[in-house]
Formats: structure tokens, sequence, C-alpha cells
């Protein structure tokens, strides 16, 4: 068994691969079974739950990436100091969990970061998991079917919506789908896509297609007959489900369904769906916006029965942490930009739309693409070398990047 000195470090070999081996199988089963929801949104799933029991043993590995990341160890620190003002003020509890997703989210996105930085082997072996459950999430949704807009797994369709675009955007970076497409990433492409119009989500299929778009630019640049026998295939799976989907639509337009999903909208007891989604606070209370009204309490902010958080990502961060809060999130994500390969980078428009109409802020899956994008570039890869160095003795991992499991 060798050992590792070129950063003046005697490591055994064998003893790092095995530890690194069981990072990403770790990650690559809390990607598998993520889909699953056991309780309602917004509580912590039984993936939390399995990363949470992992991450003792990864978390004094991954927390130097934060050297790198200033911004969103800003955001986290400035987060906690708001809700505590604000529990400090009103004692109200809710302010207390939403802090823990936050930094629960900023962990997961230095572990995805950590992973996907280590090489292409790690990187291929976290593809499988990814298109794995995008298979499974098909078959799922196939399999229940159902006359109105599939939610799969997951508890609505908008989320299922958005972790396929989510998890597209991972499989096709990892997969580095630019320089190589397969028959594998076609297909994967071609399910995530379908998965999106089942879920009738426009804000989903938006970011689908967003992700998308990139590698099918990259290559119908390099190689007219693969991107017609795309378009011929796009074209034939659109006539194949053709009458489905029409059915479904028709459903979709009722007047009987775009009844029912008003007066869900409506049970507030007279509640606009302005006033439910959050948005008619940041016009009355534009004041919060200066410092932030804290993540939590939002029944002060509302005369109804029913009081939810700001439905857009971009907008709940300004509401709830303020200028501050939102600057930060601004200049993480200029430095996610920054880092990553050239040709993904219009990938992150994904979230950003979505995030417009959506709050997709606390998914974790939105950190863990944020984070694969930025190790898929140079920078990306050269940071992740500098972290695994500088890593505590007891807690070190390869040097190189191209090492492959024994």
């Amino acid at each position: 068994m060798g050992t590792l000195t070129s950063t003046g470090l005697s490591l055994p070999l064998r003893r790092l691969a095995d530890a690194t081996r069981t990072d990403v199988l770790f990650l690559a089963a809390y990607i598998l079974i993520k889909p699953v929801y056991l309780w309602s949104s917004g509580l912590p799933q039984i993936s939390d739950l399995v990363l949470l029991l992992y991450l003792p043993f990864v978390v004094m590995r991954i927390l130097p990436g934060f050297k790198y990341f200033q911004p969103l160890l800003y955001f986290v620190v400035w987060s906690m100091v708001v809700n505590a003002l604000w529990f400090g003020y009103s004692y109200d509890d809710t302010f207390i969990l939403p802090v823990f997703y936050i930094a629960y989210n900023a962990i997961v996105f230095l572990f995805f970061f950590f992973v996907a930085s280590q090489g292409p082997a790690e990187r291929r072996l976290l593809s499988v998991a990814l298109a794995v459950s995008l298979v499974l999430q098909l078959g799922y949704a196939l399999a229940v079917g159902g006359d109105s807009r599939q939610s799969g797994s997951f508890n609505d369709p908008n989320q299922l919506c958005y972790w396929v675009a989510l998890t597209c955007g991972m499989f096709l970076i990892c997969r580095d789908a630019c320089r190589r497409l397969g028959l594998l990433d076609v297909a994967i492409l071609l399910a995530s896509i379908f998965l999106g119009v089942l879920s009738v989500s426009r804000s989903g299929l938006a970011s689908i297609l967003l992700v998308t778009a990139p590698v099918l630019f990259c290559w119908a640049n390099r190689n007219k007959l693969v991107a017609m026998m795309l378009l011929v295939v796009l074209i034939g799976l659109t006539v194949l489900f053709m009458n489905d989907l029409t059915a479904m639509l028709a459903r979709m337009s009722s007047l009987d369904l775009i009844r029912s999903r008003t007066d869900a909208m409506r049970q507030g007891g007279g509640a606009t769906e302005w006033e439910v989604r959050g948005y008619a606070r940041m016009v009355e209370y534009w004041h919060y916006m200066l410092i932030g009204a804290g993540e939590g309490g939002y029944r002060r902010f509302t005369m109804a029965d029913i009081a939810l958080e700001v439905h857009s990502t971009f907008g709940g961060v300004l509401f709830n942490f303020g200028i501050v809060g939102l600057s930060l999130v601004l200049y993480f994500l200029g430095k996610i930009y920054a880092s990553a390969e050239t040709q993904y980078r219009a990938m992150l428009l994904a979230p950003i739309i979505y995030g417009f109409f959506q709050n997709g802020f606390r998914f974790s899956f939105f950190w863990g693409f944020l984070a694969v994008l930025a190790a898929s570039g140079p920078k990306g890869m050269a940071r992740s070398r500098v972290i695994r160095t500088r890593a505590k003795p007891g807690w070190q991992v390869p040097m190189s990047t191209g090492r492959t499991f024994p």
C-alpha cells in the first residue's frame, strides 16, 4: 500500500480511497431517496435524516470550502442575526427552524461541491444515481397516472418539475454532455422534458428547457446530424403521446379544475392569490425589506387564516433578510457563475427564472445544483484541490482529481 507525500503528508492511499468512496456512496444514496416524501412540505424528509447522520464524518473536511464561498457564510450568519433579533422581539418560535434549514443547505452545498470536485470517477457515480432517480420517478409517474397534473412522489407538481430540472442539470454536468453526448444522455434529457410536461408546471418546464438548452446548443453547432436526430425523437414522442397530453391539458383547462384551484387559493377566508402568495406584503410592508422581516412570523402580514412565505426565491430573500441578505445571495450566485465551466453557465438561469415565480430557496437540490455547477469549471477543480490540501491531517482525502476507484 503506497503513501501520498506530495504535500508533506504521509497518508495511506488505500485508506483515503475507501473514505472517498464512502463519501460518494452516501451522497449517491441521498440523491436516490431525495424524491421520497413521507411528511408534508417544509419538514425534513428521510433523505435529510440520512445525510444528517453522515455529516459528522465529513463536516470537518468540507468546512474549508467557506473560504472560497464567503458570501454564503456571511449570508448564513446574517440570517441567524436577523431571525435571532425577531425571535427576541416577538418570542415567536417559527423563527427558529428556518435558520437550521439555511445552515443545513449551506453544508449540503459544500458536500456536493466537495464530492463533485474530486474527479471523473466520482462524478460518474453521481450521474448514475441521478439517472436512476429520474428513471424511477418517471416510472412512478406513469404507473400512478391520473387525470390532472402529475406530482410523482412529491407533494405538488411544482416540486416535481423543479426537482427534475435540477437533477437533469446535475446529470448533464456530471456526464460532461457538452463534450460527450451518448444515448443515456439523450434518454435522460427526453425523460426529463416528458416529466416536466406531465407536471404542467410552466415555471418548472421553463427551467428544464433552460438546463437542457446549453447541451443542445453545443451539439447543434458541433454535429447537425445529432441535432436533427434529437429533433426527430422529440417530434416522435410528441406525436406518440399527443392523445394523452391533449386529454390531460383539456382537463387541466376545464372550468371545474380552474375553479377548484381558485378555491384552494382562497381558503384563507376571502384572501386573494396575491395575498396568499405573499406578494401583497412586499408592497404594504416595504420598510421591512431594509434589514429584513426574518423568515417566520408570517401572520404579522395577513388578516386571513393562512400565512405563507413569499412565493418567490428572490422576493422571499429580500423581504426576509433585507437588502443585505439579497446582496449576499446575488454575490454568491456571481461566484457560482464565475467558477462554472463556460458551456454550462447558462444553466444558472434555470433556478433564477423559477425563483421569480416560486420559492425554491429551501430545496436542498437547489444548493446541490449550484455546487455541481461551481465544480464544473477549472476554478472549481483548483479550489477543491486547495480545500483537500488544507484539510486536517486526520480527515484527509485524495489529492488527485483524476483518480479512479480501486
